[in-house]
């Protein structure tokens, strides 16, 4: 009862350090509010049809980048974040890949928008664009400030990725959630070394902890019907004269 009231408390707080910080910059308070609400549950709704790309502020993408990172990440180590036990937060295995898969992808994105010269040489907006999209994807909020899909096939690929990868168990973002993508790809890594040494017991551990069979089994019982459901509707959608990339697109979203 007193976890989730605290849970609750420094989501109210978390929303009115965003509402101020916006609210400072380019946004009126009505615009704050609304972004602020949005942005702390990974909803994406914007006052304005371009979305934040209607500032044309690095500022308020910055700001907007950040809570959503923030937003990305379970609670619980948000909380233990407030409380200064940073320590205990790194040493979580879902919150250090949750952030190497957003660094990758953004360094990724900027070395390709560079090569592509998309944005010229302005190397602080080619960082901007690429880390705003990246975050704003993998957190399912859905804040846009550049049209990916105008950056070409490879980029718009990555965006899907992100969205099917979602943020952290826990968090207020979508997706399949960072920590059964870990379990799946340790549990594949582990049935190759099982082919080369079938009588060896090798356990999938998270965070150092054993996780039961069981467990293993209904995360990819998870992702399968995951990406049957995908798959199906994607058909569906196609058998309509949707085409590929909006099929695929739509559903992911």
């Amino acid at each position: 009862d007193q976890t989730a009231k605290r849970l609750w408390g420094m989501y109210l707080v978390i929303t009115l350090i965003e509402v101020l910080l916006l609210w400072v910059g380019p946004m009126n308070l009505f615009d704050a509010i609304c972004h602020s609400f949005t942005t702390m549950a990974t909803g994406g709704y914007s006052t304005k049809q371009a979305s934040i790309a209607h500032w044309n502020s690095a500022y308020i993408e910055y700001i907007t980048t950040l809570f959503m990172f923030i937003a990305g990440i379970n609670f619980t180590n948000v909380y233990f974040i407030s409380l200064g036990r940073i320590r205990k937060v790194s040493k979580d295995e879902e919150f250090r890949w949750y952030i190497g898969i957003i660094l990758l992808f953004t360094i990724v994105i900027f070395i390709g928008l560079l090569v592509n010269r998309v944005y010229g040489f302005d190397f602080e907006k080619t960082f901007r664009m690429s880390l705003f999209q990246v975050v704003s994807m993998m957190t399912t909020t859905g804040f846009a400030t550049a049209d990916f899909v105008m950056w070409g096939t490879f980029f718009w690929v990555l965006m899907i990725i992100l969205m099917l990868s979602g943020g952290s168990a826990g968090s207020t973002s979508g997706g399949i959630k960072v920590v059964r993508i870990i379990v799946m790809i340790k549990n594949s890594i582990n049935e190759f070394f099982r082919n080369v040494h079938p009588r060896a017991i090798v356990p999938v551990r998270l965070n150092n902890h054993v996780l039961p069979f069981d467990l293993v089994f209904k995360v990819l019982a998870f992702m399968f019907i995951y990406s049957f459901i995908i798959l199906f509707s994607v058909l569906v959608l196609a058998a309509f004269g949707t085409g590929f990339e909006e099929s695929i697109g739509a559903v992911v979203t």
